[in-house]
């Protein structure tokens, strides 16, 4: 009557708990371990064991590696996000204003997309000229995931939204490293599935190497599995050593995780204390229990829900009903294609026009010309004609949105042209006075 709960509890770690996806697995009562194919039900293997020649030396050899490769580029992220010091950039972005803007522009910049959600979101709110904010935007471009959704709903200059959302096709450049990170340590767990499946399957000096090779891994999921190990094996006071040890250290976890945490301690001590129990005193200990394994069997978010339904199927408390996966119905036409921004249209612009600023008026010694066109690849000219269209000076830019600051203490003081020309917009004339 035992077995089936030890195979269980070893298994179920492979995968998180707080995946929001339905159990894959069905509970069996009449189960043979030798009967389950090494290759775990299909799964893609790491490719580092078979049936015949694995040796769970070469798995720890392969999992030292790839936790050099890991904690190396976790290191450099960590110097590369927010110039290396999140929380000295985000003080400075939520202190910006019109007076350091530019300055603190400059440091989002710097990042070169390497930027945290955080520092991103503030830096979209921060009070400051909007057109430095857009060009600095721009230049961080692809942004990530979240300061994306933000950007939709924050109150900035509806030509300027539009053009920041111009750059927002691909995968922010810190979010693409996080994925490859992530890639490496979902390799890394594979190979530990592989060496615990082969183990499985295994002699008991495999499996002590197999305990101890667990003991030093530090990441939440192996204690879970290291757990289940213990149990599998009788180690009943060690397995209760490393519950203890999981509920110091669950304070280190956000709210969910720690919850999560909470229900396998508790699962592991009921499992621990059947194990330990006659059979006869099997439906007892689930009767004592019912309240929290009939709240475990009803919630579909953790995979540990299959373990209570056994329990209470076994004790005559409920009846285990097979998950049957349906298929996901899609709402797309085939060959659909959407589009990447629906407000981009180089044809129309849907209504959006450019914004050009020329201040201040009259001037002392400089003129600043901010603008945004609406069309990448445009360029434009900034021109400064006295009252007899001779030309003064010209400045050009080859930027989609600048903000020019241009030097006219040598003008004489009266009255001048100012023109503006875009190769995409046209353009435009205003009259400027200099004192």
């Amino acid at each position: 009557m035992k077995k089936y709960i030890i195979l269980f509890i070893v298994l179920l770690p492979f995968a998180s708990f707080s995946q929001k996806t339905e159990p894959n697995f069905v509970y069996i009562t009449n189960y043979n371990i030798n009967n389950c194919p090494s290759s775990g039900g299909g799964n893609k293997s790491s490719g580092l064991k078979s049936a015949n020649n694995f040796d769970i030396k070469n798995i720890e050899k392969a999992v030292e590696e790839l936790d050099a490769e890991i904690t190396n580029n976790q290191d450099l992220l960590k110097q590369l996000v927010d110039n290396g010091n999140t929380d000295i950039l985000l003080s400075q972005t939520e202190t910006a204003n019109n007076n350091n803007f530019a300055q603190v522009s400059e440091k989002i910049e710097h990042t070169k997309g390497y930027i945290s959600d955080k520092v991103a979101s503030e830096y979209l709110n921060a009070e400051g000229n909007e057109f430095i904010k857009t060009q600095s935007l721009i230049n961080i471009s692809p942004l990530p995931s979240q300061a994306k959704t933000k950007l939709e709903k924050t109150d900035i200059n509806p030509t300027l939204k539009y053009i920041i959302e111009q750059y927002q096709e691909g995968v922010n450049i810190r979010e693409q490293k996080e994925m490859m990170i992530a890639g490496k340590i979902h390799k890394r767990q594979m190979l530990i599935r592989d060496a615990i499946r082969e183990t499985l399957n295994d002699s008991v000096a495999e499996t002590d190497e197999l305990i101890k090779f667990l003991e030093t891994r530090p990441e939440i999921n192996n204690r879970y599995t290291l757990t289940g190990l213990l149990i599998a094996n009788g180690k009943y006071s060690e397995a209760e050593a490393e519950l203890n040890n999981l509920e110091m250290l669950k304070t280190d976890f956000y709210e969910e995780k720690q919850e999560e945490i909470e229900t396998f301690i508790n699962l592991q001590k009921i499992v621990i204390k059947l194990m330990q129990s006659e059979d006869t005193m099997f439906n007892t200990i689930v009767s004592e229990n019912i309240d929290f394994l009939n709240n475990l069997a009803a919630d579909s978010n953790c995979v540990l829900q299959s373990t209570a339904w056994g329990m209470l199927a076994q004790a005559d408390k409920g009846e285990f009903l097979e998950l049957t996966r349906l298929p996901e119905i899609s709402t797309k036409k085939r060959g659909e294609v959407k589009p990447v921004s629906v407000l981009y249209d180089k044809s129309q612009h849907n209504g959006i026009e450019p914004l050009i600023n020329i201040y201040p008026n009259p001037a002392d010694d400089h003129i600043t010309v901010e603008y945004a066109m609406l069309d990448k690849g445009d360029n434009v000219s900034v021109s400064i004609y006295d009252m007899q269209g001779k030309l003064i000076k010209t400045v050009k830019s080859d930027n989609q949105i600048d903000v020019l600051n241009i030097n006219i203490s040598d003008l004489q003081r009266g009255t001048y042209n100012v023109k503006f020309v875009s190769a995409m917009q046209g353009h435009y004339t205003v009259k400027i006075t200099k004192k």
